[in-house]
């Protein structure tokens, strides 16, 4: 689809917004959010610079793009190693993590289901974090051997299900959001420590997000309101 952008250090009357051209399956931030990295259905791995990512880059062109119209294929950017993954297969069962810098493939992972999203880079990039239905794993990214996973207490929903801190350490999963006993669950990745917590009544949630810090976990509906809580003590301190 289409990919919008806004500088919010401008003032609110300059702000304006940036259309990226053409169609893009996949998206992320790179380089501390100073370049976009896309890739479109032909597989083009394409980097985006400037002050509004008018400058376009081919980097590579990759073999697990998403078929026009199919939706936005996942995937993930490290944040502090050139690596990117991205979800691929008709059947979105296999995941090639890339490196932006040398400009090869630097891994493959196969896996025997579906996979709903790739969460994120832990361990600076050794490491990769795959979103399915059923579970977080964590595997290996040069061997793609699983070496950890956390369960879902409920089915992982297919948009939205996962969210993770910027570093890292700190992962979101999303149970039935529609259930009236819906159950989400809190994965410390450097402790390996699951925390499940139950559904807030009445919360329809429609999207959910962790603070930078992991300290705070905003989850909202889909009519504009939202609830944040403290991850620690799951108290609820603000709905705006």
């Amino acid at each position: 689809g289409a990919i919008l952008s806004w500088d919010l250090r401008a003032a609110p009357s300059t702000r304006g917004q940036t259309q990226l051209p053409g169609w893009h399956s996949f998206w992320g931030f790179a380089d501390g959010g100073k370049s976009l990295v896309t890739t479109d259905p032909e597989g083009r791995l394409v980097r985006w610079t400037g002050r509004l990512f008018e400058n376009s880059e081919l980097l590579m062109t990759v073999d697990l793009a998403a078929p026009r119209g199919s939706g936005r294929r996942g995937g993930a950017v490290a944040k502090d190693c050139p690596l990117v993954a991205i979800v691929g297969g008709n059947e979105r069962r296999q995941v090639q993590i890339w490196d932006l810098e040398k400009r090869a493939l630097a891994g493959e992972i196969k896996l025997g289901g579906l996979v709903r999203e790739v969460v994120g880079f832990p361990d600076r990039g050794a490491k990769v974090l795959i979103g399915t239905p059923g579970d977080l794993q964590e595997r290996d990214v040069k061997s793609g051997m699983k070496t950890r996973s956390w369960r879902a207490r409920q089915p992982v929903p297919q948009r939205g299900g996962y969210a993770i801190t910027p570093d890292g350490t700190q992962v979101l999963m999303l149970g039935d959001t529609q259930a009236a006993h819906g159950v989400f669950s809190l994965v410390d990745v450097g402790r390996g420590q699951q925390r499940d917590f139950p559904m807030p009544p009445g919360l329809r949630v429609g999207s959910a997000g962790l603070s930078f810090d992991g300290l705070l976990l905003a989850m909202a509906d889909n009519i504009g309101k939202a609830d944040v809580w403290e991850t620690a003590s799951f108290h609820r301190i603000a709905t705006v």
